[in-house]
């Protein structure tokens, strides 16, 4: 299928504003931290609500470009919290909410958080690799979730989140087409048998024998 220049426009005008995120970075009594990924660099707000009103802050954001139309997003709310209380966020830009679907076990509620001064459960991942033969790790912290009120204190992730070093072929097609629709920036390659990213792509090894470009180091 060919397409042309119009198909490319309109595309790019049905990009969503929010591409990745809101990741819910930290939390503590006085500040509230969340990241998340736009297709453009308006700042978005982060509105926090106690018991369905909404509660003071002040934002700090800081914008990082990685693409043409990729803004990684650093939100720091200072505040201050309550321990053991519930606490609600939302993602608006230019005053309309652009969180997701599906972020919260409760019907069409906003995501929550509680900050407490102790830890108590403690949800652990480790190595994720989604093409590996186990079942995801996350699904049965999904499931866990979606049948308990209760929230562990920490999520903690070790490990190799992602196997940079054995990605499947599907997901390295779908990171090409990622790459391309929001524009990210090329990466250049020291020492290696390819120059840059774009060349990365353009060699007939990128897909099932990429370790035949990577360069060999005696230690």
């Amino acid at each position: 299928m060919t397409h042309t220049q119009d198909d490319h426009e309109t595309y790019l005008q049905q990009l969503p504003p929010l591409v990745a995120g809101p990741v819910l970075r930290r939390v503590d009594a006085t500040q509230v931290a969340v990241w998340c990924v736009t297709t453009t660099p308006v700042v978005p707000s982060l509105a926090l609500f106690s018991q369905g009103q909404p509660v003071d802050a002040t934002l700090h954001c800081e914008t990082i470009p990685v693409g043409e139309r990729a803004y990684i997003q650093w939100l720091r709310a200072e505040v201050s919290l309550t321990e053991g209380e519930d606490y609600h966020y939302d993602l608006l830009v230019d005053g309309e909410s652009v969180m997701p679907d599906g972020l919260s076990y409760d019907d069409g509620a906003l995501p929550r958080f509680v900050w407490q001064r102790t830890v108590g459960e403690v949800l652990h991942g480790s190595c994720r690799k989604p093409h590996f033969a186990a079942k995801d790790g996350f699904c049965a912290a999904d499931a866990r979730l979606a049948h308990d009120n209760s929230r562990p204190s920490l999520l903690i992730l070790s490990g190799d989140q992602v196997y940079l070093d054995d990605v499947a072929g599907p997901m390295v097609l779908a990171i090409r087409e990622v790459i391309t629709r929001l524009g990210l920036y090329q990466e250049t390659f020291e020492d290696s048998a390819v120059a840059d990213s774009h060349a990365l792509w353009q060699s007939p090894l990128s897909l099932y024998r990429r370790t035949e470009l990577l360069p060999d180091i005696e230690e």
